[in-house]
């Protein structure tokens, strides 16, 4: 880790009466650091712009973006002035956000140059979450859905029992409690079945 020092005055229009700094200052310290920091290591900004001085092993990605509002050789020309400035081994993707031209580039790109992390868990495990908590938060879903206008926000899903479902392999019966806040909502009943019915009595 760098670390620099250096020393300034402060100004007393940088304070209050009690000779506190406001705290609105901080973020012009900071910068200050920074800058002097920089000059300590002997960078400059202009010399912060050549990125690869920064960062010579780090995969660069350069987008051209808003391609739509401007002719094709407009674009050709920055794509290649950006070419130029990130250097031959760095991807250059022109882009449109606004109507979405390349987008699904722009994401393929970036998934191909990102590093393949540690396996933390199992192939077949997709979360971290339990499949009582999964089935919980599904009915919760499903009931401010269904309801939005009866039920209050303020309700939470337990699970009673997870049953295999009768001449199904590919289902279970799951009997849950839907717990409310206000009592008044108490005499509201939810029914979670085939054709995702709600009743109320």
């Amino acid at each position: 880790m760098d670390f620099n020092q250096f020393s300034f005055r402060v100004r007393y229009a940088e304070t209050d009466q009690m000779g506190v700094v406001y705290h609105g200052n901080y973020p012009q310290y900071l910068e200050m650091g920074r800058v002097e920091w920089l000059r300590a290591i002997g960078i400059s900004y202009k010399t912060m712009e050549q990125v690869r001085k920064l960062c010579p092993s780090t995969p660069l990605l350069g987008l051209v973006t808003k391609i739509d509002t401007v002719s094709k050789q407009k674009v050709m020309e920055q794509l290649v002035a950006v070419s130029k400035f990130l250097g031959p081994d760095s991807e250059v993707v022109p882009v449109s956000a606004a109507s979405g031209e390349q987008v699904d580039v722009v994401a393929d790109v970036i998934a191909t140059l990102l590093p393949e992390g540690p396996q933390f868990y199992p192939e077949d495990v997709i979360t971290e979450e339990s499949d009582e908590s999964r089935m919980s938060e599904l009915i919760r879903e499903a009931a401010l859905e269904g309801v939005r206008d009866e039920l209050p926000h303020s309700i939470a899903v337990s699970i009673e029992e997870v049953l295999p479902h009768d001449g199904r392999d590919d289902m279970v019966d799951v009997h849950a409690v839907v717990y409310v806040e206000r009592v008044a909502a108490s005499g509201l009943r939810i029914q979670l079945a085939s054709g995702d019915t709600h009743d109320r009595r």
